[in-house]
């Protein structure tokens, strides 16, 4: 769904200093930005010890950096972003950057519902097998559009990635020369 759309999005922020007052009233009525007016419709304060303080707080676009920069306006940095709900989900705390996995179908029926769809009976939506985490991690098997005479192209790894074989490592091992000092 764009950006723009209307969908509460909840962040769990921890904001080194503590917002008064006046700042967390400054951030809910709104605060112009770079690129327009922006502002948390929520703001509850969670706690925290020492320097840094916790906020749940809500917003209603999603724009480049919205959250952090609306903090900035008010002399405060985040040093910690969790988004914790998007729309009518919460998003379990054990799922990690770079995890996904399959929704329940009664949330399922939700994001149907916050796209302005027609949702399908519970009993149309496969359920899914395993609730667990899962990583973004490379597709397993042979991709099935390889043609039988040549040979398949080895994909192309993470950048940082170590190189395989023998002669690989040797390369790996020797260190970048540095030309002109």
């Amino acid at each position: 769904m764009h950006p723009s759309s209307t969908i509460e999005r909840e962040y769990l922020c921890r904001v080194m200093g503590k917002a008064t007052e006046d700042q967390m009233q400054c951030l809910i009525d709104g605060i112009m930005l770079d690129d327009g007016v922006a502002k948390f419709t929520d703001i509850v304060d969670g706690g925290g010890e020492g320097i840094n303080r916790w906020y749940y707080v809500v917003i209603m676009e999603g724009r480049n950096r919205e959250v952090r920069r609306l903090w900035e306006s008010q002399g405060l940095q985040v040093n910690r972003l969790k988004r914790v709900r998007y729309g009518k989900v919460f998003l379990p705390p054990k799922l990690k950057a770079g995890q996904w996995m399959e929704l329940p179908p009664d949330e399922v029926i939700k994001v149907y519902e916050m796209a302005g769809l027609t949702a399908p009976a519970k009993a149309e939506i496969k359920a899914a097998s395993k609730t667990e985490p899962k990583s973004r991690g490379k597709p397993q098997g042979k991709p099935k559009n390889v043609s039988r005479g040549r040979p398949e192209a080895k994909p192309q790894g993470r950048s940082g990635a170590r190189p395989q074989g023998r002669a690989a490592s040797k390369s790996a091992r020797t260190p970048p020369t540095r030309k002109g000092r």
